[in-house]
């Protein structure tokens, strides 16, 4: 019983620690001290290489949402909705010349050259792309 009150006593301190920023000095020289110290850089470099694992899933997963839509609008070069996505993925990955183009490529399929475009997103794209790429080569 009360080796199990002294581990929730260390639990508790380990989380007053973390949560107020304390480290090694709140209890400098002593054992618990040093559990703490090195419980908090446990946790600390866990959340460094979480964060890490989190960036790389998340760059497989852009890599495989192009491979998908590079498919797709080979296979459908005619579907105005994959040349959208494909420059939406461009655009996310800073590729805004290409964003364009596939931007464009989509409004030309989905609406032509209607006055009243029938998917008028697709043109606000293409405007909202030409605009950022005018604002960078003037700057």
């Amino acid at each position: 019983m009360i080796l199990a009150i002294a581990i929730l006593g260390l639990i508790a301190y380990v989380f007053i620690c973390l949560w107020f920023g304390l480290g090694v000095r709140f209890a400098e020289g002593s054992l618990i001290g040093f559990l703490v110290g090195y419980a908090v850089y446990a946790i600390k470099k866990g959340r460094e290489v979480s964060r890490c694992e989190r960036c790389a899933e998340e760059d497989l997963r852009r890599e495989k949402a192009m491979t998908d839509a590079l498919e797709a609008v080979g296979d459908f070069p005619d579907d105005p909705e994959g040349h959208h996505d494909l420059g939406w993925l461009y655009e996310k990955d800073g590729l805004l010349e290409q964003a364009l183009a596939e931007y464009r490529r989509a409004d030309e399929l989905a609406n032509g050259n209607d006055p009243e475009p029938d998917i008028p997103e697709f043109r606000a794209d293409c405007e909202r792309i030409a605009q950022r790429l005018s604002r960078q080569k003037s700057s």
